[in-house]
């Protein structure tokens, strides 16, 4: 280029004296192993068994609950009897990150299912099974104080999925955790403190917080935090009712990550909305368990809703944000 001198040139690096040999030093400083970026895993599984650093599956199929229905009959095609695992799990979040929730015509559910069918390797058999889970989904009818809504009626534009957060977070043991949660009765069903203090035994912990919210959606003038599950937990809809899916959430400690991400979006918003108040604008947390709902069963299977109380978020947002520096 023109003003600059392109000539080429070499140089040597000194090594001293002949004969001389660079030498290792040794390190005697320490480093902070407290800081880390954390998940919902991280306070929720022990640490020689999971790893911190690894990122979260996009959902867990556990066999949790005991089904009291007829076993699937070999070959049998339905939602019940469906492939279970980390990739069905991946598949059905797939759809729902796909889908037009404002437009959900059949042609485009076909279209979006075949095209996830092929894309994870299942046999197109199964096309209409999940399309017509994805349907019923869409359709069932939520409540909304004396209103109600269904998915498949959100406004063009009033939803994200796989919502990406960090947050810094303070300095917090399992300890201080563990003892808020059993302060505002946040107790996994026959699971006394002494239990539950062994299963969040992890190391004190500071850096960052974060995680993936599958979907947040507004309807009404309320945010709402969703998050897709293909657990199986039974071969009819009836085992997907609330007492087993209430079963499902204390085994995988899923009301855990539940409020981790409450706390998460409730910040989120409280910097995105105008005049925002948790009361007034939170509509509160959809766990959908996918092979369960029932349009003509409304959300009495398949959906489990849940509203943390405005002081167990606050309580959480002050022992987990950091707000300094």
């Amino acid at each position: 280029r023109e003003g600059m001198d392109t000539t080429e040139a070499s140089f040597e690096l000194s090594t001293g004296q002949p004969g001389w040999s660079p030498q290792l030093r040794m390190f005697t400083g320490s480093v902070d192993s407290s800081w880390r970026v954390s998940s919902f895993t991280s306070f929720s599984r022990n640490e020689q068994k999971h790893a911190l650093h690894h990122a979260e599956l996009p959902d867990r199929d556990d066999a949790t609950g005991a089904s009291k229905s007829p076993v699937a009959v070999p070959g049998e095609k339905s939602i019940f009897s469906f492939p279970r695992g980390a990739q069905a799990g991946i598949f059905m979040h797939w759809i729902f990150e796909k889908l037009d929730f404002a437009a959900p015509q059949d042609d485009a559910i076909h279209e979006l299912v075949t095209k996830g069918l092929e894309r994870y390797s299942y046999e197109p058999e199964w096309l209409p099974h999940i399309s017509n889970m994805v349907r019923h989904v869409l359709l069932t009818s939520l409540t909304q104080g004396e209103k109600t809504f269904c998915l498949g009626s959100l406004g063009r534009g009033r939803w994200i999925t796989e919502l990406e957060f960090f947050i810094p977070l303070r300095f917090v043991t399992s300890a201080l955790f563990g003892e808020v949660l059993e302060r505002h009765g946040i107790m996994p069903g026959g699971v006394d403190f002494g239990a539950y203090s062994e299963i969040l035994q992890f190391k004190p912990v500071k850096g960052m917080l974060m995680g993936f919210i599958d979907m947040v959606f507004e309807a009404g003038g309320q945010y709402y935090l969703l998050d897709w599950k293909s657990n199986h937990l039974g071969n009819s809809t009836k085992d997907y009712g609330q007492d087993a899916m209430k079963q499902a959430m204390d085994n995988n400690l899923y009301f855990l990550q539940y409020l981790l991400y409450t706390v998460a979006l409730n910040r989120y918003l409280s910097l995105r909305v105008e005049n925002y108040a948790y009361s007034t604008h939170f509509g509160g947390v959809m766990y959908v368990f996918m092979r369960g709902v029932s349009e003509a069963e409304g959300e009495t299977t398949g959906f489990y809703r849940a509203h943390p109380s405005e002081a167990l978020v606050q309580e959480l947002s002050q022992l987990l944000i950091e707000t300094e520096g």
